[in-house]
């Protein structure tokens, strides 16, 4: 686990690195701000959590499906440079075994970015839990020195939700023999 979070929150103007888009419409927040179970997210890797407005989640990347748990509302995209983002609604709505949550894709299948993966039924899960909040997490943070946040509020595949901020190569050494 991470000492402290690589997710800073700055102006569109400073953003730098690798843009990627909206999964789903809503505001945005970080994950240390929420009360209760962020910890254990916060375990799998680095990222943010949009409070959902609208009935839909797409994918954010191009890449393959490798892991899909409908019932829980858990996706993990992996892209073809082997990075993997988690998509998933809290734990606690697991208990609800995945009602309003309509699953488009399956283990495998190739998505593309904006490509729908869940349909929602915002109605129905703000029966259970509200708000419905969605995490969205980059599961292996090692190469990168930041992740740059730079909207309070989201387009799902207008804006894109953050940077990714690749940390600086070190040039390797070459051993005099």
């Amino acid at each position: 686990m991470l000492l402290h979070s690589i997710v800073n929150f700055t102006t569109p103007d400073l953003a730098k690195g690798i843009k990627i888009t909206a999964p789903a419409t809503g505001k945005v927040l970080n994950i240390a701000e929420l009360d209760g179970e962020q910890s254990a997210y916060l375990r799998c890797g680095e990222g943010i959590v949009i409070k959902m407005e609208g009935h839909q989640v797409n994918s954010p990347i191009s890449g393959t499906v490798i892991d899909i748990v409908p019932s829980h509302g858990k996706i993990i995209i992996q892209a073809k440079n082997k990075l993997r983002f988690l998509l998933q609604f809290p734990f606690e709505y697991t208990k609800f075994h995945g009602i309003g949550i309509q699953n488009l894709t399956s283990i495998g299948q190739t998505v593309g970015i904006n490509q729908p993966l869940l349909h929602l039924d915002l109605f129905r899960m703000n029966q259970y839990i509200k708000p419905v909040y969605l995490y969205f997490i980059l599961l292996d943070v090692t190469a990168f020195k930041s992740i740059e946040v730079f909207h309070k509020h989201v387009q799902i595949g207008a804006d894109p939700i953050f940077s990714l901020v690749p940390k600086p190569v070190t040039p390797k050494t070459i051993k005099k023999t």
